[in-house]
């Protein structure tokens, strides 16, 4: 099971293949590759109580929707208006997080390449487009 925005949480079986886990609290970020028993994949990311899950058909899949996600994490900070001293310090906050973030999601990807480029990977779809 992981945590949705908006939407109930994904409920699948699986074998987790990758997680990464970065930051200082409360920006850790936690970023996990499952391979469905049914087929596929589901990808997540949480922060704290906050997460985001998404399924694919194959790892690249997974890879899109993941730095998809991070670019619109990026977006909602670059809005972030600064004319008020709280919001200043929410935009701190939030760029502490979207760095942290980066930081995971680039070594997830990294990753998740080597799996989907690792010919004797059990269980894992190439995408052949």
């Amino acid at each position: 099971m992981t945590k949705r925005i908006g939407a109930p949480p994904l409920r699948f079986k699986g074998r987790k293949l990758s997680q990464v886990i970065d930051g200082p609290e409360p920006a850790r970020v936690s970023i996990t590759l499952w391979a469905r028993k049914s087929k596929g994949f589901t990808a997540a990311v949480s922060m704290g109580e906050v997460g985001a899950s998404a399924s694919a058909d194959t790892v690249d899949d997974a890879m899109r929707w993941l730095e998809s996600f991070c670019n619109s994490f990026a977006e909602q900070s670059a809005n972030t208006s600064t004319s008020h001293p709280m919001s200043i310090i929410k935009l701190f906050n939030d760029l502490a997080v979207e760095r942290a973030l980066r930081v995971t999601v680039g070594v997830a990807l990294d990753r998740w390449d080597q799996l989907a480029n690792d010919d004797t990977a059990d269980g894992i779809e190439k995408d052949t487009a």
